[in-house]
This record gives structure tokens, sequence and C-alpha cells, in this order.
């Protein structure tokens, strides 16, 4: 019948409209769910971490452990919390046998809720290069980091940081070049 016929068009007609998204935008991103209180605590800690100061630090590690009382295994705030105890050892501002243990346990736990998080890899991927001097180690973690989120800034910064501790100059170039332009 003529309905059959229209209908017929129409599922062809979707199912095209479904295959041209996938193919000229990609999958469409997901967001990871986040407890509404934490959430706002998570952005100030980044601001503050974002200033570069001892005080931002200090105040960003006290804001990601509020968001932490209330959502314990929010990943993006153990992830945060570790990239403030590596940036506070290497500015000298925590012991470092502590500040590696910290590091280490908040880049886990943030791994361990969800496996992709790139912060907390490249949190190990520092602690990896700057203080245990295991570069290969370092190296997947930052080949996995930009593997997941190819334009992440904080981990094309670390690889370049590290690229440049093991000669690669030009390499390092290309990517604090590719940065600055993003």
């Amino acid at each position: 019948t003529l309905d059959d016929i229209f209908k017929v068009q129409d599922e062809i007609a979707a199912a095209v409209v479904a295959q041209l998204k996938i193919k000229l935008l990609g999958a469409a991103p997901t967001a990871k769910p986040v407890d509404p209180k934490a959430y706002p605590l998570i952005l100030q800690a980044q601001a503050l971490v974002d200033q570069q100061s001892k005080a931002g630090r200090e105040q960003a590690a006290s804001v990601y452990k509020q968001a932490l009382a209330i959502a314990p295994n929010e990943a993006r705030a153990w992830a945060g919390l570790s990239r403030v105890y590596v940036n506070q050892v290497l500015f000298g501002e925590r012991p470092t046998v502590e500040g590696v243990r910290l590091v280490k346990e908040a880049a886990n736990n943030a791994l361990a809720t969800d496996p992709d998080n790139v912060v907390a890899m490249g949190a190990l991927a520092r602690v990896a290069s700057d203080f245990e001097f295991d570069l290969q180690a370092a190296a997947r973690f930052h080949q996995r980091a930009l593997e997941l989120e190819p334009g992440n800034l904080v981990s094309l910064n670390a690889a370049a940081t590290m690229l440049i501790a093991t000669g690669r100059l030009e390499e390092a170039r290309r990517l604090f070049e590719y940065r600055l332009a993003h």
C-alpha cells in the first residue's frame, strides 16, 4: 500500500541520516555523571590550581577534599587532587616521598573509577619520569592519555617536558607550538 511505501522511505531516510551523522560528526560525546553538589567544588578547585600559586594549590587541595567528602568516588576530584600533589612536590611545597605517595593514591583512586582519566595518567607520568626515573612507564602514560584526548593541553605540555628531558627537542618544540596555537 501507499502507506507502506512512505513508511519504508522514512526508515531508509532515517538510516541514511544516522550513517551520515556517524561518518561526518563521529560518535556523539558522552558526559560522565557528576554529583551536582560536588561539581561546583571541582570547578572551583580547578580554577585555584590554574592560579599557579602556593596558596592556590593549598586551597585547591582543600576544595577537592570537600568534593570527595560529598562524592567519594568522583574521579575528577581524585585526579585533580593528584595534579595538586604533583605540583606541590615539583615546587618544593611538599616532601617528595610523601607527595609521590599521595599522587599515586589519588591518581589510582581516579583510575579505579574512570580508567580513561587523562589527568590521573598525567600525574602518574610525572611521578614516573620526574621522581622514579622510569621514562618507559612515563611514555606509556603519556601515550595513552594522548590517544584518549589528543588535544589535552596539560597532557601535551607534560609529554613535551618529558621529551626535553630525553633530548628530543624538535619533537618537544612541535608539541609546544601546537599547545600555544590552541
